[in-house]
């Protein structure tokens, strides 16, 4: 059974199937109540909406035609379409051949969509690009830095000479293993990335480019 989609109120569609014999050869539909559609849990469905033409493409390939503003169809419900009483290669079945549904998922708004609720809020697309700090692209370069009530800052320098290192990834660990990440962050221009931490010793891991650290540092914050 194929899923054809979530449609829209009152939209049409259209859609095809095919029929075997037992060898896999293509074979007609000899004759057959129709179409019958079951809406959610209906057990009784109805014939109205579905229309069978059969050998529409080719021999063994049908198409169904659902109106989408006939009366039983309603939005928000799931329905199965079934071919009854079909006589496929001198046997009689009942066949469920689709699934649809009528705005009855959650859909993803588009980008429109999305300019237009940040434009009404007074806000705008460049200015969320804009990495002023507080913005989206900033807290999320920044990482989590932390739930607990102690302020700490860790500077990150050049051995040789002191001078700071920018924009290095820095992170905290409750454990030596460095398994348990408890703050992540950046260091700034000068070299300093702000946790905060409880009072306990923890283990800082430092990486960048075209650098080798030696990690993790123990930092004791109390």
């Amino acid at each position: 059974m194929m899923y054809l989609g979530d449609f829209e109120e009152g939209q049409d569609i259209n859609f095809g199937f095919s029929t075997y014999d037992a060898d896999g050869e293509s074979v007609t539909i000899t004759s057959s109540d129709g179409i019958r559609i079951f809406r959610d849990d209906s057990t009784s469905g109805d014939t109205d909406p579905g229309t069978l033409s059969v050998d529409a493409y080719f021999t063994g390939a049908h198409k169904v035609f659902v109106d989408g503003y006939d009366s039983y169809l309603d939005d928000g419900c799931d329905y199965i379409v079934v071919l009854e009483n079909a006589v496929i290669a001198a046997k009689t079945v009942n066949l469920v051949i689709a699934h649809f549904s009528i705005e009855n998922r959650v859909t993803a708004p588009s980008a429109t969509a999305i300019v237009n609720a940040i434009e009404a809020s007074g806000s705008s697309v460049d200015q969320i690009l804009v990495d002023t700090g507080t913005t989206l692209p900033a807290l999320i370069s920044a990482g989590c830095t932390g739930t607990g009530s102690i302020t700490f800052t860790y500077t990150l320098t050049e051995t040789i000479g002191g001078a700071a290192i920018p924009d290095a990834k820095v992170w905290a660990t409750s454990d030596i293993g460095g398994n348990t990440v408890v703050a992540s962050g950046r260091t700034n221009a000068s070299g300093e990335v702000v946790f905060y931490l409880d009072a306990d010793t923890y283990y800082i891991w430092r990486q960048k480019s075209s650098y080798n650290f030696t990690n993790p540092d123990t930092e004791v914050v109390s």
